[in-house]
This record gives C-alpha cells, structure tokens and sequence, in this order.
C-alpha cells in the first residue's frame, strides 16, 4: 500500500491544541486522529496492544503537533509513547515484581539493564 500520497497517513496542517476524546478515537484495535477540517488520521492498527490505554495517555501527555513532528521523524508509535513516558502494562507487572516503579524513569532504566543481563 503506497501511503506516500494518501491524505491519511500525512501531518495534518490544522492540528487542535489537545488529544481529546472527540477527536482520538478507537475502534476495536484502530486508532484515529480528526484533525479541526474533520479530517481523519490513522495512527496505527494495533492488534496486541492495549489501545483505549494508550489513547488514554495520549490525551494527557501528549500534543499533537509533538506527535506529528515525531512521527514525521520516522520514530515508531510506541517509542513516540515510551519517550513521553509510557510503559505497556505487561512491563508496569514485571516492574513492580522487581520493586520498582514504572513511573520513575531511573527505574525504567534499572529495568531495561536487568533484562538485558537476563
């Protein structure tokens, strides 16, 4: 699918001030971006991912002139997520196995070296 030329898949040139929950929308695993001309986005179709969740801190962590400057940079959607501080749920479970605390990012990174020694 060539995306290059499809209104979708580029950056809006009228982005709102916030994600909200009228214009970042999920359905089952898609998630939508209507920019203010009411035109859609697709950010990405995630099949394993807690999607609603991830909308959910979109909203509060991110702006979607950030979003889009990132993504225009070629960085995957979910590193765009873990650079605002994200961690998927499955993580947040080992962590706090460990003692650590997912919100704190020296812990985030004493996590990251402890599953790189195995």
């Amino acid at each position: 699918m060539n995306t290059q030329n499809d209104p979708r898949f580029q950056t809006p040139t009228s982005l709102t001030e916030t994600f909200t929950a009228a214009n970042l929308t999920v359905d089952r695993k898609y998630l939508t971006y209507t920019d203010a001309d009411g035109q859609e986005r697709s950010l990405g179709y995630m099949p394993n991912w807690p999607v609603a969740g991830m909308a959910t801190w979109m909203r509060k962590n991110i702006t979607p002139a950030d979003f889009f400057a990132t993504k225009a940079a070629k960085v995957p959607f979910l590193e765009i997520l873990e650079g605002t501080g994200y961690v998927l749920p499955h993580i947040r479970k080992w962590m706090k196995a460990e003692g650590l605390n997912w919100k704190s990012p020296a812990d985030r990174e004493t996590f990251t070296q402890l599953q790189a020694r195995g």
